[in-house]
This record gives structure tokens, sequence and C-alpha cells, in this order.
């Protein structure tokens, strides 16, 4: 009896744990929250296991930044009707020691997406489902899910999340279902030119990546297509794909693509980065990446990286609007030290003294007499004029320049100032390229020209008569010489041009007869102009010139001394030119296709760095004065819309140093 009843006892134990382990047991059916076996039960609290050994047995470790990670592979291809498990794990980081632990007893919930990004975890992705959406992890941080997949073939993800974690992001899973024999190219599209010309401020635009399959060779006997070699010589018309697929929009993280084919298979894969500039959904070929022989391998998943590169911007016509902002203040400013003729060309030298005359008038320096006579017998040749002068000494000179008014003083002082007023130019004109694309060593070969054909000069301080800001035409400015041209090299680096030194054939000088006669004297004046330095000097110093008569005679001061001045300022300040030899200039910009169509509309953060070359030094080297400047540069269409303004080109800071 015993027997039969410990028999019993032992038969119905058996049939409750036969009933107990089919209720355990997965089935084929999702469940949103499926209560966990109690095998799955949130875990008792464990000793340290010696995970971190250096940290104390009876301190419960302080966890801060958590991460969830996905265990098994992030990629998985499966044939129809096959079962996978998913795990995934949660860590979380000590506070204290950083040292990564597991975190148990947090719950996992999945989620399956379809290409869309809709959920379907309650219905399955076309017969594709979860035997489990949610479990919590145990002792090791990790949770592990059953994924049955369908009948058909289909691609979606797995999101994995923890619930209520806000602040631990989630992981995805790409999980592809194909027949027997099937095999998947996991396709990687990296947008890899550095700096990526398409994902800056400048071009504000949603990127797509088509990923485009054009076959090797298949079962069927197809005939060999287009290979990387031709393919890339027409990037924007390719022939028809044997499959193309969008990834859009395209991002860093959003960047693959998972396509399935027949074992055997190959494929010369293209991806071709579009932009849409102005989200009307029109969109420009701007980069082109391939990868050749590319195989299909069944039951397998094969890695496919794409790396897309820029395509080639054009330079060519239309030319370039530019505008160039030049500090000659650093030039113009060595004039006035005391080594001027030793330092400087002599015409410059010349101008310098000159202008320090102009200053000297000007100013209440005591011994403006002395010093302007000297500078008179120095650069007027005036024979018994300088004698006499010399004779009387600056006394004289000094009651002539105390009857000065002080309208005249101003005036006079302001004249001196012209060199300042031309020592920040800004010169508008044009960049021509000749050739439309960079050659293999991304050079642009044939004759480029920088171009200057405007002036244009503001007088900041002592302006007398609005505007202050003139623009005088080259031709005007330089007694109708052509326009200042210089033809130089230039190459690409990355997203920067390159413009190699050049010289200029600058006749500066002129164009500050131009400055004085055409806007400054006819300003303080009160004439429409223009006006000679000789006419002007003459009416400013008809009064006090008498003085000078009455000792040496009637007309010398204005005759001669007056008239002798103004002559030899105008001459020697005519004289001041640089020859493209000593006017040198080199720079460089970002340059940038801001509508996608392939031509570069902007040249942004441009720079010159000039050097003048002033003479030679006691050992026979070029003595050099260097200058900084700056520029941008913009173009518009060959063909400018109607109503469309021509470009500007936008203003520009002078850097403090030469980058």
């Amino acid at each position: 009896m015993t027997t039969l009843l410990n028999r019993r006892a032992l038969l119905l134990l058996a049939a409750l744990g036969l009933a107990a382990c089919s209720d355990a047991a997965p089935t084929a059916e999702p469940t949103q929250d499926m209560l966990p076996p109690v095998g799955d039960m949130n875990p008792l609290p464990q000793a340290d296991r010696g995970v971190n050994p250096t940290q104390d047995q009876g301190t419960t470790p302080v966890l801060g930044a958590r991460e969830l990670r996905v265990v098994s592979d992030a990629a998985i291809l499966m044939e129809r009707g096959a079962r996978t498990e998913l795990r995934l794990q949660l860590v979380g980081f000590d506070i204290n020691t950083q040292a990564e632990r597991p975190v148990a007893g947090e719950r996992i919930r999945l989620k399956l997406l379809d290409e869309n990004g809709v959920d379907q975890t309650a219905n399955g992705v076309e017969g594709s489902i979860l035997e489990s959406a949610a479990r919590p992890t145990g002792d090791d941080g990790i949770a592990a899910f059953n994924l049955v997949a369908g009948q058909r073939d289909v691609s979606f993800e797995v999101e994995a999340s923890v619930d209520g974690a806000d602040d631990i992001d989630p992981v995805y899973i790409r999980v592809n279902v194909v027949r027997p024999g099937q095999g998947v190219l996991d396709i990687t599209v990296n947008y890899a030119s550095n700096p990526r010309r398409y994902e800056n401020d400048l071009f504000n635009s949603r990127l797509t990546a088509r990923v485009s399959l054009f076959a090797n060779q298949g079962q069927g006997g197809w005939v060999a297509g287009p290979n990387c070699a031709t393919l890339r010589t027409t990037p924007t018309e390719l022939p028809p794909a044997y499959f193309a697929q969008d990834i859009d929009p395209y991002t860093e993280l959003d960047n693959q693509l998972a396509i399935d084919d027949t074992d055997g298979n190959s494929f010369t894969v293209v991806a071709t980065l579009l932009a849409d500039s102005d989200m009307d959904g029109t969109f420009d070929t701007v980069g082109f990446g391939c990868f050749d022989n590319a195989a299909v391998v069944g039951g397998q998943r094969a890695q496919v990286e794409v790396n897309v590169l820029d395509l080639p911007l054009a330079f060519g016509k239309p030319e370039f609007r530019v505008r160039n902002e030049l500090d000659l203040i650093s030039l113009l400013e060595s004039t006035r030290m005391g080594d001027v003729a030793s330092a400087v060309p002599e015409s410059l030298g010349v101008v310098a003294e000159i202008i320090r005359a102009l200053a000297i008038i000007g100013s209440d320096d005591p011994d403006r007499g002395e010093a302007l006579v000297r500078l008179a017998c120095d650069l007027l040749d005036a024979g018994g004029l300088c004698d006499a002068l010399a004779g009387v000494g600056g006394a004289l000179v000094n009651r002539l320049l105390d009857q000065l008014p002080e309208n005249v003083q101003n005036i006079l002082t302001i004249i001196s100032d012209v060199f300042t007023i031309a020592g920040e130019l800004t010169i508008i004109g044009e960049l021509e390229f000749a050739a439309d694309l960079p050659n293999m060593e991304n050079r642009l070969e044939g004759e480029n020209l920088n171009r200057w054909q405007r002036f244009r000069v503001v007088w900041r301080n002592g302006c007398m008569q609005a505007p202050c800001e003139r623009d005088f035409p080259i031709r005007a400015a330089s007694q109708n010489q052509e326009v200042i041209e210089g033809r130089f090299d230039a190459r690409l680096e990355g997203d920067k041009i390159i413009i190699e030194p050049h010289g200029l054939r600058f006749r500066y000088g002129l164009l500050l007869l131009a400055i004085m006669e055409q806007w400054v004297l006819p300003a303080v004046l009160g004439d429409a102009g223009p006006i000679t330095l000789q006419d002007a000097l003459g009416t400013l110093l008809e009064g006090p010139c008498q003085s000078v008569d009455d000792v040496l005679g009637q007309g010398a001061c204005q005759d001669v001394l007056v008239g002798a001045l103004g002559d030899v300022i105008v001459d020697q300040v005519a004289r001041l030119q640089f020859e493209p030899e000593q006017f040198r200039i080199r720079g460089e910009a970002l340059y940038a296709d801001t509508d996608g169509d392939l031509r570069v509309d902007r040249l942004n953060g441009g720079v010159w760095l000039g050097t003048v070359e002033i003479g030679t030094n006691d050992v026979g080297q070029p003595e050099e004065l260097d200058f900084l400047g700056c520029f941008s540069a913009c173009r518009d269409p060959s063909v400018l819309p109607e109503g469309q303004q021509p470009c500007e080109p936008a203003d520009c800071v002078i850097p403090n140093m030469a980058p």
C-alpha cells in the first residue's frame, strides 16, 4: 500500500511537474508583457563575486550611468520559419571607480519595427514574431528573448529599451528573413569626405543616399554589367540598375541598408549622395562612391562599405565677383620712420617727405618753420630762393605759418592724411579660373586671373562732406591705365583653394592723386572739382604768401615756392608705383557649392598675404614689408534669372596675423 501510495504520489507530482513545464515553455503567440517563469524572477541580492576585487565586499556599489548593449549579433540573417535568441545586457558604472557592473532586475522591452519604423510588435512583421516582449535582467544583467521568423522575406528592426529609464538610449538589431539559400549584403554608406562639403552651415540641405546594384555575375546567364571604373565617369547619369533603394534622410547614424539576394550573385554597389538644397523635393547628385564585386553567400551576411566622396566642383566661367580688403597702413607708416631714405624706394621716400611737409604746415610744432625750410631746399631745386630762405631762417616761415587761419591749417592737415585715407583699401574686382575642374593633382590649370577694377575708399576721420565712401574706377584713377591684373596658379586642398604668389602692377601714387583731387580737395574747399593740388595750395596760401614776397620779392612765394611745391608733389606722387616683381600677394579661401549644382558659388573667409619689396639690405638681400588682407567672392549663374539681382560679395575681416 505504501508503495502504491508513494507511486501515486510520485505520479501526481510528475503530472504537476509536466503541467508546470508546459506553462513555462514559450509559445509561438506574441505577448506584450508575459509573466516570466520562476527562473526569470528578480534575483536575490548577491555578494560581490570578484567583478571588481578592489571593491569593499561589505559595501554595495553606487552606480551612475547605465548602458544597454546587444550581446547577440546586431545584424541577424534568418531563414523562413527559423528561431533565434536575442540577448541584451544592462550594465552600470560605479560612480567612484567607474568599474562596469551588470544591473539585475530591470525590465527590458522589445519592439518590432517595420521598414517604415512603425511598431508591429502586437501582430508581428509579415509573420515574424517575438515569443515574449519584456523580460527582467538576471544576475549577469542579461535578458534573453526568442524571435521566430515567418514564412515571408522581410527586413525589420528590433528596438530594445529599459522600462521607465529615459536616460538609457535604446539599441537596435537588424533582422532579415530570407528563403533558404539566400544571403544578405549589409551595405554601409560612409560620407568619407573630410570635411563633408554638404554637412555644414553654408549648405542647408536634406541629404539622401541612393544605393544602386549593378549585376556582375549570377544565375541565369546574366550579362556582366558596368563596374566602378566605368560608372564613376558619369556619376550624375548612371545607367539603369538591377536594384535601387534610398536611405532617406541620410545621416551619420542612419546610413545602413540590408539587401538579400541569391547565393552566388555578385554586384557592383554604388552609393550616390543626393542633396535637396531648396527643400523642394528636387535632388542633385553631389557625391559618389562605389564597391566592386560584392558577392552574396547563402545563409550569411556580407559586409559592404561604400565610401562616398564629394564630386569635384567646377570653377570655370562665369567669373567670380570679388571684394578685397588690404591693410597698407603698416606699409605707409614705415615711410614715416627716420630711415626712410635707406629703407624704401626713392619715390616712396620722397612722397613720405612731402606728406610730412604738409603735416608740419598744419601742426603747432615750434620748429616747423626750420623743418619746412630744410625740406623745401631738399625737395625744390630753387637755387637762389633756397639761399634766401636759408638766410632769413625759419623765423620768417614761422610767422608765415602763424598767419594761416585755423581752418586752412586743418585743411592742410587733412590733405596730409591722404595716405591714411588710402591705407585701408577695398578693391572690387574679379577672379577668373581658366579650367572648369581640377586635374589629377588637384590643380586648376591654365591662365587664372586676379583682376582689380575699382578702388573703394572710406574717409573715416575728418570727412567733411558725405558720402564718406567713394569708388574710383581703375581706369579713371590711373589715367586710363588698363585694369590691374595678375596671373596666378591655383590648387585645391580639401575644401580650400590656394592662390599661389603672383605680382600686380599697382600705380598707388595715381590712386592717391585721384583721391586727393577728385574727392578730398573738392570736399574741403567746397568746390565741385576736380581740383589740382597746385590750384588748392595757391588758393590756401594766397594771403600768407605776401609776407614772403615782402622779403624775397613779388611772386617769390606764390609763383615759385607754392607752385614748385605743388609740381613736386604731383610729380613725385605720380611716380609712386609698384611693379609685379615688387608687389606680390598670395591667398587662400574656403570654396562652397550652396545650391548643389556642382559649381562653386562662393569663396569664403579669404585671406591675402602680401609683400612689397622696398630695396636691399647691407648684404644685398631684398628687404620686404608684409601686409595682410582679406577677400570674399560670389558668382551668379551663367544666365541670371529675370528679376534676380547680381550677387554681392560678403564683407570680410582682415586677420590680425597671418594664418
